[in-house]
């Protein structure tokens, strides 16, 4: 937005309003689909780049022995929260689309596809960790 950068890779929320006032040009989404704030760039699927990109995204982690009754509660009551339609407006208005996991099993299996595309970055990548 200063000018002191040509290109940069960052999550749409905190850049919208700077897209659509003309001080940034988006070039293309990250996302398997096209996001509804921004309906007219393409994805990076649709511009030949298939398999490449990924989306922000938050999680609810709890200890690996929480019973799977408190693990299901926890995550009805955060589906219904973000499934109604006041924090779905509220998220909107900050430029956030967002797509719940439909179930725990859902989740788990997002996740550890999440796990292994990173991990075939990072090991191509030779990223380490201490």
């Amino acid at each position: 937005v200063a000018g002191h950068v040509n290109f940069a890779y960052v999550t749409l929320g905190p850049v919208a309003q700077y897209i659509n006032t003309g001080k940034l040009i988006a070039l293309a989404i990250t996302d398997a689909k096209r996001s509804a704030l921004l309906p007219n760039v393409p994805t990076l699927a649709e511009l030949g780049y298939k398999g490449v990109g990924t989306v922000a995204w938050n999680g609810m982690f709890a200890p690996a022995d929480t019973p799977q009754p408190v693990l299901q509660k926890v995550h009805d009551l955060a589906v219904k929260a973000l499934n109604s339609p006041e924090v779905q407006a509220k998220l909107l208005k900050q430029n956030f689309e967002i797509t719940p996991n439909k179930s725990l099993a859902d989740a788990k299996v997002w996740l550890a596809g999440e796990i292994a595309h990173w991990k075939t970055i990072t090991e191509a990548v030779k990223i380490e960790t201490h």
